[in-house]
């Protein structure tokens, strides 16, 4: 499956997204390391997490154990943090050969991502950022689900209702690619939308959206003259 070359794996996915095939990509980070150890920590985009936070810590935890053959996870990588690659590494569920960099769609990989978006011509629906109500991207996007920015506070306060809304969104279509980008709410979205309906494609795209999304370059690696536009990560 996964060769763990950057460039590669990322080959890989984008080439399974062209195809059409139904599948999972859901990324495990610092934030989201933070959430299941109950950890304080506050998202660059709003959010924030603490020890009150432990039904999402639960849920984001359970929906780190999916073991199916179409099911991969992006963990962070040791070149950018050794500690939270160790402790993913750890306690992920998945077979290695299924695992592949959290941050696979950005630094080095991030100009890939954005040439596969400017001419991907399969529909896309959309969880993101309450900022893209009415942004236009370069695909058709045939529905949105937007989310505030505090996405840990929009659970804490409202779980059932964000829980019924994600699976209702995965009901409604079939053979669909799904692009999400709603910080560490995305992984236990994923995985409800998943088990509600396992015939669509979810991929948590993460910020490597943000250029169309905000209208503006968010993270140093979306910028081409940052060393991190280069910058090729490694197992």
């Amino acid at each position: 499956m996964f060769t763990h070359v950057f460039e590669e794996d990322a080959t890989l996915i984008i080439n399974k997204i062209f195809n059409g095939d139904n599948f999972v990509l859901s990324r495990y980070a610092d934030g989201e390391y933070h959430v299941m150890n109950a950890l304080q920590c506050n998202g660059c985009d709003g959010w924030e997490v603490g020890p009150e936070d432990g039904v999402l810590a639960e849920a984001l935890t359970k929906a780190f154990k999916h073991t199916e053959d179409n099911y991969f996870y992006g963990i962070s990588c040791p070149c950018c943090d050794s500690p939270k690659y160790t402790w993913l590494k750890e306690n992920i569920k998945q077979g290695w050969e299924r695992v592949t960099y959290s941050n696979l769609f950005v630094n080095g990989n991030y100009s890939k991502f954005k040439s596969m978006v400017e001419i991907l011509e399969r529909p896309v629906v959309l969880l993101v950022n309450e900022a893209a109500d009415e942004v236009k991207y370069p695909f058709d996007v045939v529905d949105r689900l937007l989310v505030p920015g505090d996405v840990i506070k929009w659970y804490r306060d409202s779980s059932q209702e964000v829980e019924e809304a994600v699976i209702s969104l995965a009901k409604k279509y079939t053979d669909t690619l799904f692009f999400i980008s709603a910080g560490p709410l995305s992984e236990l979205s994923i995985s409800l939308m998943y088990q509600a309906n396992p015939n669509n494609s979810y991929i948590d795209v993460g910020s490597s959206l943000d250029y169309w999304t905000h209208q503006r370059y968010t993270r140093l690696y979306q910028n081409p003259t940052s060393e991190f536009s280069t910058r090729m990560c490694s197992f």
